[in-house]
This record gives C-alpha cells, sequence and structure tokens, in this order.
C-alpha cells in the first residue's frame, strides 16, 4: 500500500497557503487546534481558488505517486477536500 502523509502534508500546506495562511505543516496542525473541530470553517475560498487547488492537488499525487488512473487520484482528492477543504463561497 502507498504511504500518501506526506502528500497530504504537502496538500494541508498549500491549502493554507492559499489562505493566506504561510505555515509550514506542524503550524498548521497547531493552528487547526487552536481553531477547534470546525477549524475548515474558519477560512473560505472561491469555487474558482477550490478547483484549482483540486487541479493542483491531483498533478501533486501523480508526481508524487506514479502508476495510478486519473479517476483514483481524483477520488482521493474528493476524500481530502471532504475532510479537510475550506468552506466553499
Amino acid at each position: 500500500m502507498t504511504n500518501w502523509g506526506p502528500t497530504y502534508r504537502d496538500a494541508l500546506v498549500e491549502m493554507f497557503r492559499r489562505v493566506g495562511l504561510e505555515l509550514d505543516y506542524d503550524q498548521c496542525i497547531k493552528w487547526a487546534k487552536e481553531n477547534g473541530d470546525d477549524w475548515y470553517w474558519k477560512r473560505t475560498w472561491s469555487e474558482t481558488e477550490e478547483k484549482d487547488f483540486i487541479e493542483w492537488m491531483v498533478r501533486l499525487m501523480k508526481k508524487q505517486h506514479k502508476g495510478f488512473t486519473d479517476q483514483y487520484y481524483r477520488l482521493l482528492v474528493t476524500y481530502f477536500m471532504l475532510s479537510y477543504g475550506w468552506k466553499t463561497m
């Protein structure tokens, strides 16, 4: 089984950066803990920004984990977004 951990770490840092939070991974985790269980509702981005991030993350996954189908990468990104994505306005 592939270890997706580093990819998800990179994605979380990028996701935070895109809403103005220039933090490393440990700082992202600290920020999330300090902002409660609904931390992902504390920032917003547009639907266009979210779609751009999704495309960025799919490219990241393809680069870091070869051999899967586009559909599989997109499914993993969808799960990531459902779990951690910012509120879309």
